[in-house]
């Protein structure tokens, strides 16, 4: 869920936002309230420091366990000094300078992304006690447009220990029947998980005849194989990054659920593990990693939420994926 960040009054949505998930997630009361903390800290951060922001806070289960996840995103002046900001008692607002300090220390997942005059990123992940089974992590966001109650993008990934898969769909328009169709794509991904990205998207045009119609992507990331499969059908954006340098995949022209002249695959090999990225047209496409050292690198919950900060249409519904590899 995505929390705009305005006024004083946001702090307690965010902090009630992330106990609750916590709650759901069956989490011990003392990891409730460490969630709490965190989802306070983190929007009193862009009200004293910025004034206005996102947060997200949302579930997350990969590589780094099953828990709560907190994307703090602001255009602010950014950070001259990560590891300064992180000290107790170092504070540019005339406040005490715990905040930040006190949520990396209590996250089990911490990382900064910070460009002098260009924002700041912050990602704190709470996790629950499960064994992590992967070496993935990823990250999906998907906002509605503004004034819609519901998203026509969606997003989802499923993974086993060394393989990964990640769709993004895009409903025709906006609302319910766009909700609708973009759904359904992520209903027959998960359907047919263990196919290959090209029998997914197959499948997905069939399903989605008589629906308002979607774009949609899937690839499938084989770290044995050093191998990324790839399918998709309309505006959607996918890439992966190999060792810093970017390297586009191809979707072709339709919509899915009516004029899908060409469904194909296409497979793309690796050497170093990539980061993969898939995004709807929501997200413009001129952005340059390189306009941002170091993020490529991060973990991949920053890359999501400082593309989507940065590029996000105002007049479309938006949605991400982020997946990268790291073994345990």
């Amino acid at each position: 869920m995505l929390l705009p960040v305005t006024d004083t009054s946001c702090i307690a949505q965010a902090r009630q936002q992330a106990k609750e998930l916590a709650r759901r997630l069956a989490f011990a009361e003392e990891d409730r309230e460490r969630a709490a903390i965190i989802a306070t800290e983190l929007t009193s951060n862009i009200i004293k420091h910025v004034g206005q922001g996102d947060v997200f806070v949302q579930a997350f289960d990969d590589g780094d366990g099953v828990g709560v996840e907190l994307i703090a995103l602001d255009r602010g002046p950014g950070m001259a000094d990560v590891n300064r900001s992180l000290q107790d008692g170092y504070s540019t607002a005339g406040s005490a300078g715990t905040g930040l300090g006190a949520v990396a220390r209590l996250a089990d997942v911490f990382a900064v992304h910070a460009k002098s005059g260009k924002g700041t990123a912050v990602l704190a992940r709470i996790a629950g006690k499960e064994k992590p089974a992967t070496g993935f992590i990823a990250c999906g966001l998907a906002v509605a447009l503004a004034g819609e109650r519901d998203c026509g993008d969606a997003v989802a990934v499923v993974m086993d220990s060394k393989v990964a898969s990640v769709v993004v769909a895009d409903g025709l328009g906006h609302g319910g029947m766009a909700s609708a169709a973009a759904n359904r794509a992520i209903g027959i991904f998960r359907q047919n998980r263990l196919l290959d990205p090209e029998r997914i998207i197959g499948n997905m045009h069939d399903a989605l005849r008589g629906t308002r119609g979607a774009a949609a992507a899937s690839a499938r990331v084989d770290m044995a194989k050093g191998v990324i499969e790839f399918c998709g059908v309309g505006n959607i954006v996918g890439v992966f990054v190999e060792r810093g340098i970017p390297r586009r995949m191809v979707s072709y022209d339709g919509t899915m659920g009516h004029v899908a002249s060409r469904i194909r695959g296409l497979t793309y090999r690796f050497e170093a593990p990539p980061l993969v990225l898939l995004h709807s047209d929501g997200i413009r496409v001129r952005w340059d990693l390189n306009d941002y050292p170091g993020l490529s690198e991060s973990h991949p919950a920053l890359v999501a939420g400082v593309l989507f900060r940065d590029f996000r249409r105002s007049r479309d519904d938006a949605s991400i994926m982020a997946l990268k590899w790291r073994p345990k």
